[in-house]
This record gives C-alpha cells, sequence and structure tokens, in this order.
C-alpha cells in the first residue's frame, strides 16, 4: 500500500547487514531499547557522548586530524540542529558573509553555553562583541543584497532591533547569567535568521530545466494546520478549558527544496489536506489524501549540506558519514513526502511528520532514513506545546491554511490568491476552542 511505502523508522534494506552487525535490535516499538552485541559494553554507550565532546577538544587544538565523515560521526551534534526552528535557521542560503560570520559566532556561543560545567565567559562575550562590531562597522554590506522598498525598511528596523539586543547580551555575558543569556542568544539568532532571509529574495540556483514547469516555492512560506481530536479524545487544558483543537505552524523552505516545497503548498492552496484523517506509524503521522488523476510523483529532492543545489532522485549516502542533508531529518516535527512508487522518487501527495527520537537512531545518533526522503519543512510552533506528540490515527486536520509566502510560489495550478489569513495569536494561544 501507498502507506507501507513511507516506513518511517525501519533501516532500509541495503543497510540491514551492516546494521546488524553493529548493534541487534529489539521489537522496533515508539522509544524501544537496543541490545547491542560484540564487545559494545554498557559503559561505551553511556561515554558515547563523552568521547565525542573529547575528540571536539581534541579536533579544536589541532591534536587529531581526522576527515569530516569521520568528525560527522564522532559528534553529529555539531551539524544536527536540536530543533525545526535551528534547522531552517542554518539552512538559509548564505548570500551575505557577513551575515553569516554574525550567525557562526552566535551558533558558538549558544553551543558553549550547553557546556555542563565551568562556562567559557570569555568566549562567549567575544562572541557576542564581535558580532555588535560587525552589525556597527559593516551596516552598509549587510545591506547590499537586500531589495529596495519594504524588505529594505524591514531589514534597517532588524539591525537596529540586532544590535540594541547585541548590547544587552553582552552585559549579560559580563554578569555570567546564564537564564538570561540563553534567551538573549535565542533572540539574537532569531533577528539574524530574519535578516539573512531578507538577504535572500529568491534561489541562488536555476532548478533543471526537466522540472521547470512544476510549481516551485522561490523561498520560504507559512501554513497554520488546525487539527481536531477524535472522538471524545482531547489536548488537554490549555489556558483553563479543556480542548479538542490545536493549531500546528509549519514553516515550508523552498530555499532548498524548492520543488517539494512549491507542490506542498500548491496543493495546500487547492485545499487538498482539509479534512483529511491522520494515521499514526511508530515515528511518524502521515497525511494521505487520494490523489487525483492529474498527480504525478517528484523526483526525491535533497540538498547536501555543503553543496550549492539540491541532487534529484538520488538519495545521501548519510550511514556513511560522507553527507549530511541541509534540511535533515532526525529533527523532531520535520516534514517530508512519502516515497514515490519508482525509485529516485517521491509521492505528490502523500506527507508525513516524523517523530524523531534519539532512544531508537542508527549510527551516529541519526535516523536509518536520513538523506532519503525529500524533506521541505518543519513544524515551528505546536511541537514544544504537546500538540504535535498527542496527534494519532484518526485525529484530523481540519483546516491547511497559507499565512504567508504565496507570492513566492510559481507555476501554481490555480491563478486565484488564496484568502488572506488574518495573522492571530500562535502556540497555546491560538487554540479553537470546540
Amino acid at each position: 500500500s501507498k502507506v507501507a511505502t513511507v516506513t518511517p523508522g525501519a533501516a532500509p534494506a541495503s543497510r540491514t547487514v551492516a546494521v546488524r552487525r553493529a548493534c541487534r535490535s529489539t521489537t522496533f516499538a515508539q522509544n524501544g531499547p537496543r541490545d547491542c552485541e560484540g564487545s559494545q559494553t554498557v559503559f561505551q554507550v553511556a561515554t558515547r557522548g563523552i568521547a565525542a565532546i573529547s575528540m571536539t577538544a581534541l579536533l579544536s587544538f589541532g591534536a587529531v586530524d581526522t576527515e569530516p565523515a569521520m568528525a560527522a560521526l564522532s559528534n553529529p551534534n555539531t551539524r544536527l540542529p536540536r530543533n525545526g526552528v535551528a534547522a531552517l535557521r542554518r539552512a538559509v542560503p548564505s548570500v551575505n558573509t557577513d551575515a553569516g560570520e554574525i550567525q557562526g559566532r552566535l551558533e558558538e556561543a549558544a553551543y558553549l553555553l550547553r557546556i555542563p560545567q565551568r562556562k567559557p565567559w570569555g568566549t562567549m562575550g567575544d562572541d557576542v562583541k564581535s558580532s555588535l562590531g560587525i552589525v556597527r562597522d559593516r551596516r552598509a554590506k549587510l545591506l547590499e543584497t537586500v531589495p529596495p522598498g519594504e524588505a529594505k525598511t524591514t531589514a534597517e528596523a532588524t539591525i537596529a532591533e540586532l544590535d540594541q539586543l547585541l548590547t544587552e547580551l553582552g552585559d549579560i555575558a559580563g554578569s555570567q547569567d546564564v537564564v538570561r543569556f540563553d534567551i538573549g542568544v535565542a533572540m539574537a539568532l532569531d533577528a539574524t535568521s530574519r535578516l539573512r532571509v531578507l538577504q535572500a529574495p529568491g534561489l541562488p540556483f536555476d532548478v533543471p530545466r526537466r522540472y521547470d514547469s512544476l510549481p516551485r516555492l522561490t523561498g520560504r512560506a507559512t501554513v497554520d494546520l488546525t487539527v481536531r481530536k477524535n472522538g471524545p479524545d482531547t489536548f488537554g487544558f490549555v489556558n483553563g478549558e479543556e480542548t479538542k483543537t490545536a493549531m500546528l505552524r509549519v514553516i515550508v523552505d523552498g530555499y532548498n527544496a524548492p520543488i517539494t516545497a512549491g507542490n506542498f503548498i500548491d496543493k495546500v492552496h487547492n485545499g487538498q489536506y482539509d479534512g483529511i484523517r491522520i494515521k499514526r506509524s511508530e515515528t511518524a503521522l502521515i497525511v494521505d489524501p487520494s490523489p487525483d488523476d492529474r498527480d504525478q510523483n517528484l523526483p526525491l529532492e535533497v540538498k547536501p549540506i555543503d553543496d550549492y543545489e539540491p541532487r534529484y532522485r538520488s538519495a545521501l549516502n548519510v550511514m556513511g558519514a560522507e553527507e549530511l542533508p541541509t534540511l535533515p531529518l532526525s529533527v523532531n516535527g520535520s516534514l517530508a513526502m512519502a516515497r514515490g512508487i519508482e525509485d529516485g522518487t517521491s509521492s505528490a501527495t502523500q506527507f508525513f511528520v516524523y517523530q524523531f527520537d534519539k532512544r531508537s537512531a542508527g549510527l551516529g545518533g541519526l535516523a536509518f532514513e536520513e538523506g532519503e526522503f525529500s524533506v521541505f519543512g518543519y513544524v515551528v510552533k505546536g511541537e514544544e506545546e504537546g500538540f504535535l506528540s498527542q496527534l494519532t490515527t484518526g485525529d484530523t486536520i481540519v483546516t491547511a491554511k497559507i499565512v504567508e509566502g504565496y507570492d513566492r510560489l510559481l507555476n501554481a495550478t490555480t491563478r486565484s490568491a488564496p484568502p488572506v489569513s488574518v495573522e492571530g495569536p500562535t502556540g497555546a494561544d491560538a487554540v479553537v476552542k470546540a
């Protein structure tokens, strides 16, 4: 069946032998444990994280010279984002090197903050100070690639916001306030990400000619999914009231998956996901509307993290640690199209929301299917509130509405623009009472 083609959570046949040699898996249920053979002891499993940190420290001093592939296996967390917001932030095209330098320094400061013992406040403070210097000294360069008009006005306001945030963050680093620094660096990273999106108004590459007529998204779009629990079940109490309906906000990324993202936005605009029941597998929520006669398979579309443009009809060799995708599947709340009927293709209609659990991941802490699906976005609101984890078979997507970004869709299958979605509260405050 079509649903069976998704198979999230199961190792591909080509890798079964290698995986079994490394670790004999028990019943692969959600959150299921693994019983490993050979010389892999409980102590080795427990110290894997410590070994990864030690390897990173040795690399920083030049004591160990490993290839990028080995570094990814030793400590994949240095390249894998922790959530959908971080994944999208890292996936913005690097159009402006100055803004990229700001983000790199702030990402480093945020990473150093996670050190459990004595934190390197001096280094973190230097990262903030250097970022502030770029904002003040290279303001004109930060605005070079922003198109004139409303976008430039917004960019100027964002730079002013970033200046203020970094000024305050420098003082917080001086006082070594962990909680306030964590909040402040997250806000500064968010402002930097918004600036980088404004600096990249379109795709930095051309899609292959054979796919030029397909719908494609030349940037990002925001979609709100209104979901409802089935039968007597509810999402629990929100703001003192029990509710059956909640809102999930999704950011769709056309920068790195323009064909897949464009297809999804086109389907949302046409109402194809309204009123569709959800099916739950061990590691994913599957949305499978009945395709019409016009639908066809899409090319598998995966952009390697170090490549300039996506790769089509070819999966990445992630388990060999040779490459990682710019939009990783190994993030809770990632959105991807199901496999198509033919090799190297994706379904044009069926998508799933991946529910990643590191405890049931493969080698290097990655999902077994990493690099084999066309990932095109992430849930950015509704996951931390607990709505996403509560969805199960029989629950329904009541409506899917485009909030922002429809103007970036090319080759739409209909000419009319979607109804304007009024911006309102998000997260727990956006719950629709039933």
